[in-house]
Order: structure tokens, then C-alpha cells, then sequence
């Protein structure tokens, strides 16, 4: 019993700092996606023209110069969308899951696994590693949230059976309390029929 615990422990300890982690992620996207929208794109393009600049690495210099050549309002728009609705939709689920909502459980599985897709879709055009760690972290996301779900939906099945009990046992009561009732007026009538053919 003291393992099962200390494991159900470890899942929601688990559970609780990736959906922290995911929850500040998220925030970072809109907060991004603000930030993007309100920035003009010539200081976006002198800011990555200074990242490339200052990069260590050959391939962040590249990447750096790249997009700032290739920034168009077209990417830009897109982007601040992008960022926008991808943060915006895991900060609720991830707030309803935070705070045990169960049916926000399948809803977050189901928006995990389309952000997966895209992540997948754009891997594949872009090769970009990132969308790859981003996906590994919304497939642990996605185990973890399984496993609170079927831990929580067991508590809830526990919940209704304790809550039908509860019930049965107050018609029980009630039934219970509506024979005394008839009871006594069984007996009273009784008495006041005694009473009456005796006096």
C-alpha cells in the first residue's frame, strides 16, 4: 500500500512540474506572440541581424541570417497566430487540467496529439530538431496525462459508488423514518380508538 502511494506520489509530482513546465512554455508563446505582433519588422530584422552577429555557433549565424532575409508580414502574421493560439489553447487546458477538471483530461489529449501532427508536418518540411523536442515533450506530456486521467477517473468511479451508497443508505433512512411515521399513527389512531370505545 505505502509503494502504491509513494508511486501515485511520484505521478502526480511528475504530472504537476511538466504541466508547470508547459504552463510557462505557453505563456512564452503568448507573451511572444504579443511581442511580435506589437514589434515593427525592421527592428525584428536589425535584432536578428544582431543575433547573428553575436551566435557562437556557425548554424544559429545561419539560421539567424536566414530569417531575418526571408521576413516577410506574410510569416510574421502567420507566426503571431501561430503563437498565439498554440499558447493561448494549452494555457486553458493546461489550467483545467491543474486543476483536476476531468473531462479537460480527453480534450488535452486530443489538442496534444494535433499539436504533435503539426510538429510532425513541419519536421518533415523543415527538419527543424526543435519541432522533434517539442514533440517528445508533448509525448511525456501525453503519458502523464493518461496516467492522472485513469488515476483520477478511478477516484471518480470510488466517488459515485460512495455517493450511491450514500444514497441508499438515506432512502433506506427515509423508509426507514416513513414506517416510524405510519407507525405512530398506526398507534395513535389505535389509542384514540381505544380511548373512544373504552370511555
Amino acid at each position: 500500500m505505502r509503494k502504491l502511494n509513494m508511486r501515485a506520489g511520484w505521478l502526480d509530482a511528475s504530472f504537476d512540474i511538466v504541466v508547470l513546465f508547459k504552463s510557462l512554455f505557453a505563456l512564452l508563446e503568448v507573451i511572444g506572440g504579443v511581442a511580435l505582433f506589437l514589434v515593427p519588422m525592421t527592428v525584428l530584422r536589425s535584432l536578428l541581424n544582431q543575433l547573428a552577429k553575436e551566435a557562437p555557433l556557425p548554424v544559429l549565424v545561419q539560421l539567424f541570417n536566414h530569417t531575418a532575409q526571408n521576413l516577410t508580414n506574410d510569416m510574421t502574421l502567420f507566426a503571431v497566430i501561430y503563437l498565439l493560439a498554440h499558447g493561448l489553447l494549452k494555457l486553458v487546458s493546461l489550467a483545467l487540467l491543474w486543476k483536476r477538471v476531468l473531462w479537460a483530461y480527453p480534450l488535452s489529449l486530443v489538442l496534444l496529439s494535433s499539436f504533435i501532427g503539426y510538429q510532425m508536418a513541419e519536421f518533415s518540411k523543415t527538419g527543424a530538431w526543435s519541432m522533434i523536442a517539442l514533440t517528445v515533450i508533448d509525448l511525456l506530456m501525453m503519458v502523464l496525462t493518461l496516467l492522472e486521467y485513469k488515476k483520477l477517473s478511478g477516484n471518480f468511479q470510488n466517488l459515485k459508488k460512495s455517493y450511491e451508497r450514500i444514497s441508499q443508505m438515506k432512502k433506506t433512512i427515509e423508509n426507514y423514518n416513513l414506517a416510524i411515521v405510519v407507525f405512530n399513527i398506526i398507534v395513535l389512531v389505535a389509542v384514540f380508538v381505544s380511548v373512544r370505545f373504552v370511555v
